[in-house]
This record gives C-alpha cells, structure tokens and sequence, in this order.
C-alpha cells in the first residue's frame, strides 16, 4: 500500500457582487490565511453608514478606495453562509498558496 502526506492551507475568502454585475453575480474579492484580518480589512474600507455615494457613471460606491471599491456591501459577514456572496472558506494545498495569490487579491496575516 502506497500513502502520503500532503499540506493544506485554510484560505477564507470574500465573494462579493460587483458594483457592474447582476444582483445573483459573485466574485472573490479577496483572499486571506486569517479570517480576522479578512474581516478587519472589510470594515476598514466600508464608507460609514449615510457616506455612500454615487460616482460619476451614477454606480452606488459603498467603499473608500481600494480592493472593495468596485463591490456593494455585503448583508452579513456569516462564513460560508447557503448564499453565493460572504465570507467563505476552504482548504487548498500548500503548493497552491502561491497560486491563489497571484490570481487574488491576498491579505497576509
């Protein structure tokens, strides 16, 4: 019998709906090996409640700028919540990590 050990990362992920895309639409917004800093990040870029704006193409904007501008809040941060939007998470392997930062936008710990 022939076995292996392999690697794992625990990614936690935003997939949000794009400020240009339908209401059903998702993307990952960011990725991140800790959810806190995920989480942190969000709230950080998140405009105060009334200080949303509508831009020059009359696109709601919820976000300062940077990684969350071109996406609308999300309802809840609940992780992997039945919904295509939120917080979620999954574990990939470690030589993929690289990968999924390169494609991503990627928050370090």
């Amino acid at each position: 019998m022939e076995t292996r050990q392999v690697t794992q990362v625990k990614l936690y992920y935003l997939c949000m709906n794009g400020v240009w895309d339908n209401a059903e639409g998702g993307s990952i917004a960011a990725v991140s090996t800790s959810k806190d800093r995920l989480i942190s990040l969000y709230h950080e870029h998140l405009l105060p409640q009334g200080e949303g704006f509508r831009d020059e193409l009359n696109r709601y904007r919820s976000f300062k700028s940077g990684p969350f501008y071109d996406y609308n809040p999300l309802p809840d941060l609940m992780e992997n919540s039945q919904w295509v939007h939120g917080l979620k998470s999954d574990w990939v392997l470690e030589d993929e990590l690289e990968n999924v930062k390169r494609r991503y936008y990627f928050i370090g710990e």
